[in-house]
């Protein structure tokens, strides 16, 4: 799970402000949700309090105060969960079973299915550069080139070991979706690919070897 690859400490820290700690963990939707809230709600205390002086001000300072401190409190506990280290496990186990299943829906050719599965690993763990990668691979193959690039381009930003640099942008090449020339494989990126594919080389090599004898 990609989520083993981040601070706790930071994610908690970023947790204080609102909203924050899901960006980081890639939940990046929901925590722009939960910081518009909280901003509504912590500027609706300031304009209740120090601006506002007419009727019912105590109702409306408690009503943002609620809101304001709700969503802080949420975040804050929602982040300690997520990043505890049963979560993880339980977590990375889990977008192991949903990626499996999702290309077991791909070579049979059931595409929709597929795509949910890949969808619903990113939902559990928002840095997953697999599932985007492969949701994007399947939504080509539907013909929905737009949300193709959205997949492939959230993969490519979020492969900041260029795992899958090389294969990002074979994607986005082979379905012809306005790659600019400054977008093409860089010699770290090449590099990268070159020595992965050597390593899954060598790797056949010895498990051939040891089946061999």
């Amino acid at each position: 799970m990609d989520h083993l690859n981040v601070s706790r400490p930071i994610a908690i820290l970023l947790s204080l402000v609102p909203g924050w700690g899901h960006i980081y963990l890639g939940f990046e939707a929901r925590g722009l949700v939960i910081f518009t809230l909280a901003a509504l709600g912590g500027f609706g205390w300031i304009n209740a309090t120090w601006i506002y002086l007419g009727e019912g001000q105590s109702i409306f300072q408690g009503i943002t105060l609620v809101l304001f401190g709700g969503l802080f409190l949420f975040s804050l506990v929602d982040i300690f969960i997520r990043t505890a280290k049963k979560r993880v496990s339980r977590s990375s186990k889990l977008c192991e079973s949903l990626l499996w299943e999702g290309m077991m829906h791909y070579v049979m050719g059931n595409d929709l299915a597929a795509e949910e599965k890949f969808r619903e690993t990113t939902r559990v763990d928002g840095l997953n550069v697999e599932a985007y990668f492969r949701a994007g691979i399947v939504a080509a193959r539907r013909g929905e080139l737009q949300q193709a690039k959205r997949f492939l381009k959230k993969a490519r930003r979020l492969d900041h070991d260029l795992k899958w640099s090389w294969e990002i942008r074979r994607e986005l090449e082979v379905n012809k979706l306005e790659v600019a020339p400054t977008d093409l494989p860089t010699p770290a990126e090449e590099a990268a690919h070159s020595d992965a594919s050597s390593a899954s080389e060598d790797e056949a090599t010895t498990n051939e070897k040891e089946i061999t004898s």
